[in-house]
């Protein structure tokens, strides 16, 4: 395949965005497959927010967001937005979850995230400015520190 026929540099990318984006589709189609195996991730607080309580509509449009997400990664389509979105919304997940083996993965998957969107930036023509970039970059390393110095306190 021509695809894989690239530069080191952009080949990367490519890899990256098949990775990330793979694992999104996979779990937005198994939302749409299992609905029942993931309603319990749904923390308590989440519950009065979910319109009329219909778990099984939530999975389905929380099914959909990350179907769409990953097609959008792997196509190599909107790649800043798309990272963005699933990058917001592992962040939202790991917050709202709490802190655990599943979150502490999908902390280096936000990090995936945030590199393809660092990519995908450097490649716009209006590019996000350099100091927002930095502060991102700052908030994402200090919350990994917290978060895996609290992951190894509740391992303990």
């Amino acid at each position: 395949m021509k695809l894989f026929r690239q530069d080191s540099n952009a080949l990367v990318i490519v890899v990256l965005r098949f990775a990330i984006g793979s694992v999104f589709v996979w779990f937005g189609i198994d939302k749409w497959i299992h609905p029942d195996a993931w309603v319990s991730w749904i923390p308590a607080w989440f519950w009065p927010l979910i319109p009329g309580g219909d778990a099984h509509l939530f999975m389905f449009l929380n099914g959909a967001f990350e179907f769409l997400v990953g097609a959008l990664l792997v196509a190599g389509k909107l790649i800043r937005p798309a990272s963005a979105a699933a990058g917001a919304f592992l962040l939202v997940v790991a917050l709202s979850v709490g802190i655990n083996e599943v979150t502490v993965r999908d902390n280096a998957m936000l990090g995936s995230c945030l590199a393809l969107f660092l990519h995908a930036n450097a490649m716009a023509k209006r590019r996000v400015p350099e100091r927002a970039i930095a502060t991102i970059c700052t908030l994402y390393v200090v919350f990994l520190f917290f978060f895996g110095i609290a992951y190894l306190r509740s391992a303990a």
